[in-house]
């Protein structure tokens, strides 16, 4: 279960440690979603705006990113470009086992998601 203390936290998504000093974290805290907090506070503020959230975890906070992190997702705009990935892995080789690490990590926590969202939908859509 994610800690919405942690998610609260107002951090940066794209951080070169991944936020994991200690005193980022609540003790206990097995998760801690940091991008769902930029969204959920635009929805508070518009207060109109119902949210729920459903992640599924493809890391732990002790996991370094096997690339930079703007080499990874473009700051701007939140986006790969597989261009810049492919130049950075070419000019650095042992970076890429734990680049398929994460591949193989997201794609099994995209089925979890997936696996997830097919039994809670009809029930959502029945609460609506």
């Amino acid at each position: 279960m994610a800690c919405w203390w942690c998610a609260l936290r107002r951090k940066p998504f794209l951080s070169e440690q991944k936020i994991r000093n200690a005193s980022d974290w609540k003790p206990g805290c097995l998760a801690g979603d940091l991008e769902t907090a930029q969204l959920a506070e635009i929805c508070a503020e518009r207060r109109s705006s119902a949210m729920l959230s459903v992640r599924c975890i493809s890391d732990a906070v002790e996991d370094d990113l096997p690339v930079p992190a703007d080499v990874l997702l473009n700051p701007q705009t939140g986006r790969p470009n597989p261009l810049m990935l492919f130049r950075y892995l070419l000019g650095h080789p042992s970076c890429v086992t734990g680049f398929n690490k994460l591949l193989k990590n997201s794609r099994m926590a995209q089925v979890q998601l997936a696996k997830g969202l097919e039994e809670i939908l009809p029930q959502l859509v029945r609460m609506a």
